[in-house]
């Protein structure tokens, strides 16, 4: 009987055309994918996952050698990150990276909206302003004198005293300005991240109560900037554009 019921199952799955018989295998075999499953995240963190894999990924691998080959002219933002990533990394926790996430993900929907630049920077200034009085603190942190190579921050100095800079309003937009210039996309302008920082920063620096060193960090950074856009500008045969920038220095 049961050899019987073996066949008769035999004969019966014989006569199940082959084409059908592999499709409904196929389809006992599949297991639900990873990626198929809803995800749970805002849009925000979604936005602001795809900046933190693009770093790691930078950090881990280096830059890709695709990059390499494009003219620097094509990646002016990205030059800049490059070279701050020692300088200012440090001083960055996950503070900066939850207000790049803010930022980044405006500015995207404000671009796509087609807002004009003006919008925009109002509208990150806004982000930034109100994170400065109402988010995480990122102070007290310890600054050494400024050296003679001119780097951001002289986080381990060799010579002097550390001089603490402490929590407050100026001390905040002038670190938050920084941060979104390390973390902003490479595909936002670099004359559009000018025209952010500037508005964020000028103030603060001029301010006679901001710490003198953290000041002269946020100066050196706009020069950069500026620099990169004289330069990208040249590259490209396009005047660099007339704007009310770099009216400040250190004093």
């Amino acid at each position: 009987m049961h050899e019987q019921a073996l066949g008769g199952s035999a004969v019966a799955l014989a006569r199940i055309p082959k084409n059908v018989r592999c499709h409904k295998d196929s389809k006992k075999n599949m297991t639900p994918s990873l990626d198929s499953q809803i995800s749970i995240r805002t849009s925000d963190q979604e936005v602001g996952m795809l900046h933190i894999r693009a770093t790691e990924r930078l950090e881990t691998h280096g830059q890709s050698p695709l990059h390499k080959q494009m003219p620097k002219s094509a990646n002016a933002l990205g030059n800049i990150q490059h070279s701050l990533n020692l300088e200012l990394r440090p001083l960055l926790k996950q503070w900066a990276r939850d207000l790049s996430i803010l930022t980044s993900r405006q500015i995207v929907k404000q671009i796509s909206n087609h807002w004009n630049q003006q919008q925009i920077v109002d509208s990150v200034g806004q982000i930034v302003r109100k994170w400065a009085i109402e988010g995480p603190s990122p102070f007290p942190i310890s600054l050494g004198p400024i050296d003679d190579d001119l780097t951001l921050f002289n986080l381990n100095p060799k010579e002097g005293a550390t001089q603490e800079c402490i929590d407050s309003t100026p001390h905040r937009l002038l670190l938050g300005a920084m941060s979104i210039i390390l973390y902003c996309d490479h595909t936002v302008s670099l004359e559009s991240v000018c025209d952010i920082y500037f508005n964020l920063t000028e103030q603060a620096i001029t301010n006679p109560e901001t710490n003198i060193r953290l000041a002269w960090a946020a100066v050196t950074l706009g020069n950069r900037l500026l620099v990169g856009v004289s330069v990208d500008a040249s590259r490209h045969n396009t005047p660099a554009p007339h704007k009310k920038r770099g009216r400040y220095s250190p004093s």
